[in-house]
């Protein structure tokens, strides 16, 4: 949603994110987003979401079908996790060396 909202598209929460349009505005575009919240792992290098589960454009409910669906969630989210708790030790080492 947060993409769509940069890229001027519809979806599900833009009343919310058109609300809030100064907050967003703080970090320009969706790039900006993405870096200062150090979301890297989230994204491909073309900039598309990589999503944890397949992405239907919000046409069906957000729940899980199964225990395999909920299993692979929960593993990409501890994964996530990982990844960026990683990215903010290094970006805390390499802002103490500057």
């Amino acid at each position: 949603c947060i993409k769509r909202h940069y890229n001027n598209q519809s979806n599900p929460l833009e009343d919310t994110l058109v609300r809030y349009k100064e907050f967003f505005q703080l970090f320009v575009n969706f790039k900006g987003y993405v870096e200062f919240f150090l979301l890297h792992d989230l994204v491909n290098k073309k900039e598309e979401i990589d999503f944890y589960l397949p992405f239907d454009n919000f046409q069906s409910p957000p729940e899980f079908k199964n225990v395999k669906d909920y299993i692979e969630y929960k593993n990409s989210v501890m994964h996530f996790i990982r990844c960026r708790n990683q990215r903010i030790d290094e970006y805390g080492i390499n802002s103490k060396n500057t």
